[in-house]
């Protein structure tokens, strides 16, 4: 029953059976008409084969009327169907693509805002007056400090000549990776230091400038 309820869903199957209809009493009419054509003639014959004429004459009026009246109805009805369908497949679209574009501002603003805690964060510390005593640092922490110190034993900075480095804190650099803060010092007062540079040392031994 579900097979034959889904043949006749299909507007081509519709018309082709209701075509084949039609072609079946166009066989039977003949067929009859022969019949009757080839008996004696007589009264009864002749109302015979005029009954038929007329019957079949005007079942095939109804059966085309109906034929012309399903193509017009299906045709109509995919006409109709087609706009709607490219209209929620454009509202889709549209709908997807405000979607994305949303999912982008906010991807966007989440980065900014990480960037700008970072950047807060390493800037809050700015005026930082320490102690110039060295504290225990563990291996890590130490081998950072030696990246920057190193550097700047090779490199040496003329405007800065007597900074000092220490280590400060473990921070999340750019693209999420760990890495470790180095504060560069200059004395100041008694046994005081004050930060005037920040560095960033990542674990392949490359370090950047934050500040």
């Amino acid at each position: 029953m579900k097979l034959l309820s889904h043949f006749f869903s299909v507007p081509l199957y519709r018309e082709l059976t209701l075509g084949a209809l039609i072609v079946l009493f166009l066989v039977i009419y003949y067929l009859r008409y022969v019949h009757f054509a080839k008996m004696p003639d007589s009264r009864h014959a002749r109302l015979r084969l005029d009954s038929l004429i007329k019957g079949t004459r005007w079942l095939l009026i109804a059966l085309v009327l109906a034929l012309v009246g399903l193509i017009i109805v299906d045709r109509t009805g995919v006409l109709t169907t087609k706009p709607a369908a490219v209209q929620t497949s454009q509202h889709s679209k549209a709908t997807a693509s405000t979607s994305s574009a949303k999912r982008t501002m906010t991807k966007t603003k989440a980065e900014a805002t990480s960037v700008s805690s970072r950047a807060a964060s390493s800037q809050s510390n700015d005026a930082t007056i320490i102690s110039d005593e060295s504290e225990s640092l563990s291996t890590a922490h130490d081998q950072a400090l030696q990246v920057v110190e190193k550097y700047y034993q090779a490199n040496p900075d003329a405007k800065e000549p007597n900074r000092v480095y220490r280590y400060r804190s473990e921070q999340t650099g750019n693209a999420g990776v760990k890495v470790t803060e180095i504060g560069g010092y200059l004395p100041v007062g008694h046994h005081q230091l004050k930060l005037t540079h920040v560095y960033w040392v990542y674990p392949s031994g490359m370090f950047d400038v934050v500040k």
